[in-house]
This record gives structure tokens, C-alpha cells and sequence, in this order.
């Protein structure tokens, strides 16, 4: 049982949810009960995490003092709050807790916590009628625009599905969530409290140059040379033998900036080593130069110093895409994402629609190396929609992706995934921590 927050006079408390969503796991918050100045919440989020300074301290694993989980995965904080913009119903500002720097970064998003801040916002209250749902209660409340009544007097859904959008107030991105109708008559809602939605479908609307102003930004700098705007060339030191490695890239802006590199082109030693062993101090140092190096391309940071402290933005995959001869309808590419420089369990619903674009978009480094060379016309006016099946270290992903091309060049219009997970509640409560003397 909870003590009341007044019997604890050294300690705050804010309600609550943590839950899972996507391949992700995080604490989900209204920003309504944070304070106004955002400036304010660092200090709140990293307690409740576990990540301050003086939690830290000691032999204890990562946040073991707070409600992290002491991985880049389990270590992120959705704030929902209902948007004032017509035609959004709802704003999510994602907060990335790094749990070995204790700060947070809001600098990027994440599609795997998109996925939750639809239901968490069904079971708050925050979604109006005008997106089909009812705002005051999950069961027997129902809105006009959700329920219509037959003749018999039975209750009929008019769709199975809604639509939920969302503004991301860091890119100024637009996600639309697709999810159950839980008003639609053979979809029993979800209860307040542990519930769990499946077959959610997140998609990014023009997701392309949120945070660089275009697909394939390239700014140059004194370690890489161009090739052409979809594929640079970084120069960096070997991590097992510091020779230098020259390494070929996409930096790629498609709902996150994102550094695609071919496996092919990375050191023998890294393609010699097992899935279990790319989390290695040699791979990952030679991973986290290559991410740097691409940081500067991008613009993200003006020093070698700043792009070791920016640590979300840009990300970095390694590809390994099905030649024409060998690719199957099961898997087009194979994917070992990184996030917070250790291997990524899985794969940033981010990181899948930015492989999926530069799959389908020609003169990428992926696209040269998979089944998408020869497929590709440069000279394409009108919109075509290609569908991916991506592998990551614990299964698959499919995403669609949305393109056209004119005189502008190439134009992501959208990219979805499906997630087939769940998302589901694992409490639902008053989240306690100590205020700090500052």
C-alpha cells in the first residue's frame, strides 16, 4: 500500500503509468502535473528514473534506486497532454533518460513509445469524441461519433479502428496511431487498469528532414568525403587497430537522422564476430566514432566533443541487405542497431522506416546493395508504395514506405509499421521520490 504523499514529508509524488510499448518500456506522465517551465522537469524525471547523481553513486546496477530499468530501452518518459492545434488530438514530448551520463535528452523521438501514448490517453481521459472516443469512461459511456444504434436496438460501432494523431513537440513531427475501436461491438474494452491493445499501426507522416531540413543532409566536414548527397565516405580509426577505415554511409533524416552503414564495408573483424559479441569494446568503439564522425555531417554538433555528448542523435544501424540473387519475400535486409552506444535489442520503430527509405530510394548505400538495385527509377515523377520486411536480433519488422519524386527531389509522404506487440500497463499509480537540496 502507498502512503499518502503528506506522511512522507522529504519525498513528492506525481501520478503515473509505467508500461509497455512497442519494444520499448518508460513511464508515461501528464504534463499537466509537471511543471510549467520545462527547464523544471530535469531534475523530477531523473529522480523518478533513478539516474540522479547521488543515485548513482555506489557499486548498485543502474537505476536501481528509481523506476528505470538501466537500459536505453527501459529508460525513457512519455508526457502526453491534449494539443490545442486543430485537426491533432494529442502533444508527446519523448524524453530520453541517459542512465550512464544522468540527463535527459529530448533532442530526437521514439516510435516504439508513440505506440503507448494512444491508450495511455484513452484510459486518462484526454481523447475526445471528435476521434471516435469516448472521453469520460472505458465501458459503458459511449460518444455519438463512436456508437450508432440498429433498429433493434443493439449497439453498432461504425468502425473497428480509429485514428489518433499525434504531434511530437520535439521534431514537430505528426504520428497517426492507428487502434481498436474499444466501443466497436466484438471489441470488449480494455479495462482502466493493466490493459493491453494490440495490432496498434504507427504511421509517420512526412517524417523526412524533421531535424535537418532534408532526407539526406550532408554538411561536410574535415573527416569524410562526398560521394554523392545519398552516400558519404567517413574516415575514422579502426577500433582494433586503429589504422584508418574508410567506411561508406547514408546519413539519412526519416523520423529520426540516422547512419546506415553496410556491413560489408565495416572491418573483417567486425563481421567475424557472433550477434552476441557486436556489443564487444572494440565494436562499439569503432560503431560510436563512425556515429560522431556522421554527427558532424549531419550538423548536429559543431565539435568532436559535442557529438560524444549528444548521444541519442544521430543513431547508427549496421545493414546487412539481401543481394538480388539471394533476397526472399521473408527478409529484404538484417539489421544491428545501436542506441546509447550498446546494441539495441531490437530495432528503433525509427530506425525500421529509415532502412525501409533508404531501401527504396536509389543511390543509397542500402539500396546498392539490396534487392532494391534495379527495381529504383531515378526518373520516377509519380508516388509508389514499397513494403520491407527488416530482421533484428529477436525477429522481424514490416514497414511500408510511401514515395514520390519531382523536381525537388525524393519525398518519404509516410512510413508505417505495425506493431504487432503489446502494449500493456504494469502499473498505474503515484510514481514517489526524494526532493533534492539543490
Amino acid at each position: 500500500m502507498l502512503l499518502p504523499a503528506k506522511s512522507l514529508p522529504n519525498e513528492s509524488a506525481i501520478p503515473a503509468v509505467w508500461m509497455r510499448s512497442g519494444t520499448s518500456k518508460g513511464l508515461f506522465l501528464r504534463r499537466e502535473h509537471l511543471p510549467v517551465h520545462e527547464a523544471e522537469w530535469e531534475p523530477t524525471l531523473l529522480a523518478l528514473m533513478g539516474s540522479t547523481k547521488s543515485q548513482q553513486s555506489g557499486e548498485e546496477a543502474p537505476q536501481t534506486d528509481g523506476l528505470g530499468g538501466g537500459t536505453s530501452t527501459t529508460s525513457k518518459v512519455a508526457i502526453v497532454a491534449r494539443c490545442p492545434r486543430p485537426g491533432i488530438d494529442l502533444e508527446y514530448s519523448f524524453v530520453q533518460v541517459d542512465f550512464q551520463a544522468g540527463r535527459v535528452d529530448r533532442s530526437g523521438t521514439c516510435g516504439n513509445m508513440v505506440a503507448g501514448v494512444g491508450p495511455f490517453a484513452w484510459d486518462q481521459g484526454l481523447l475526445s469524441a471528435s476521434s471516435g472516443w469516448s472521453s469520460s469512461s472505458s465501458s459503458s459511456s459511449s460518444s455519438s461519433s463512436a456508437l450508432s444504434t440498429t433498429g433493434d436496438g443493439e449497439d453498432e460501432a461504425v468502425a473497428p479502428s480509429i485514428d489518433v494523431r499525434v504531434l511530437d513537440t520535439n521534431t514537430g513531427q505528426i504520428f497517426r496511431l492507428t487502434m481498436p475501436n474499444p466501443h466497436y461491438r466484438h471489441q470488449p474494452p480494455p479495462s482502466s487498469f493493466l490493459s493491453t491493445w494490440e495490432n496498434i499501426k504507427v504511421t509517420l507522416m512526412r517524417p523526412a528532414g524533421r531535424l535537418t531540413g532534408s532526407l539526406f543532409p550532408k554538411r561536410g566536414s574535415s573527416n569524410s568525403s562526398s560521394e554523392g548527397e545519398r552516400t558519404t565516405v567517413l574516415e575514422i580509426p579502426c577500433g582494433w587497430t586503429s589504422q584508418l577505415l574508410r567506411v561508406r554511409a547514408t546519413l539519412i533524416d526519416c523520423g529520426n537522422p540516422f547512419v546506415l552503414v553496410v556491413a560489408a564495408d565495416m572491418p573483417a573483424q567486425y563481421n567475424e564476430q557472433p550477434q552476441d559479441a557486436l556489443s564487444s569494446e572494440a565494436a562499439r568503439r569503432t560503431v560510436e566514432t563512425l556515429r560522431r564522425a556522421a554527427s558532424l555531417c549531419f550538423g548536429l554538433a559543431t565539435s568532436w566533443d559535442a557529438a560524444a555528448r549528444q548521444r541519442t542523435i544521430p543513431k547508427i544501424a549496421v545493414v546487412t541487405a539481401a543481394a538480388p540473387e539471394t533476397a526472399t519475400s521473408t527478409v529484404h535486409a538484417s539489421v544491428t542497431a545501436y542506441s546509447l552506444g550498446e546494441v539495441h535489442p531490437t530495432i528503433q520503430l525509427t530506425g525500421a522506416v529509415a532502412v525501409a527509405a533508404a531501401l527504396t530510394v536509389p543511390g543509397t548505400v542500402l539500396a546498392a546493395a539490396s534487392m532494391a538495385k534495379g527495381e529504383n527509377n531515378n526518373g520516377c515523377s509519380s508516388t509508389s508504395t514499397r513494403a520491407w520486411r527488416i530482421a533484428h536480433p529477436r525477429g522481424t519488422v514490416e514497414v511500408e514506405v510511401v514515395l514520390s519524386h519531382g523536381a525537388e527531389g525524393y519525398c518519404i509522404e509516410k512510413g508505417h509499421e505495425d506493431m504487432s506487440s503489446r502494449e500493456q500497463h504494469h502499473a498505474d499509480s503515484s510514481a514517489y521520490w526524494r526532493r533534492l537540496k539543490v
